[in-house]
């Protein structure tokens, strides 16, 4: 009876560690993309303040959207590409944990429900995570191509 009650705590133990590992590669990939959009943000603005600080005087105020809306699409580009990059990272990183944590341990009868069980929250969790970050991606590229366009409607205005 003691056997079996150390078994039960080696077991539940196990799954707790693989939990936090999963959790913790789940959580660090959030954390990497929320910096990518505050750095993104602030790059923007910085890169539209330059580009109208750059701005020739003698040039007519139509082409303020114009300048301001490249500014705003070349980051927005590089925001898909890093965002791109941190995803597929993280989702490595979360496939090479858990092959990991399946290796290390005898999967029993309790034990391999528990995985089934904690597989399919982690897969869950997995495709939310992959889903918000589709989404940024998305929300970037949109907001590029809403800029491009009202910035050649205007242009075609002006001339």
């Amino acid at each position: 009876m003691s056997k079996n009650r150390n078994e039960n705590r080696n077991e539940n133990s196990e799954s707790a560690e693989s939990m936090k590992n999963l959790s913790a590669v789940y959580m660090d990939g959030v954390m990497r993309l929320s910096a990518l959009g505050l750095s993104t943000w602030r790059d923007s603005f910085e890169a539209c303040s330059t580009a109208l600080a750059d701005r020739n005087c003698d040039q007519p105020r139509t082409s303020i959207p114009a300048v301001l809306g490249q500014a705003a699409l070349d980051k927005s580009v590089e925001y898909s590409r890093n965002a791109y990059e941190i995803i597929a990272t993280t989702q490595e990183q979360f496939a090479r944990t858990l092959l990991d944590q399946f290796s290390q341990i005898n999967i029993g009868a309790n034990m391999q429900e528990s995985w089934s069980a904690m597989g399919d929250m982690m897969t869950k969790g997995s495709q939310q995570f992959t889903d918000i970050a589709a989404d940024n991606v998305r929300a970037a590229t949109d907001a590029g191509s809403d800029v491009v366009t009202k910035v050649t409607q205007q242009a075609k205005r002006a001339a």
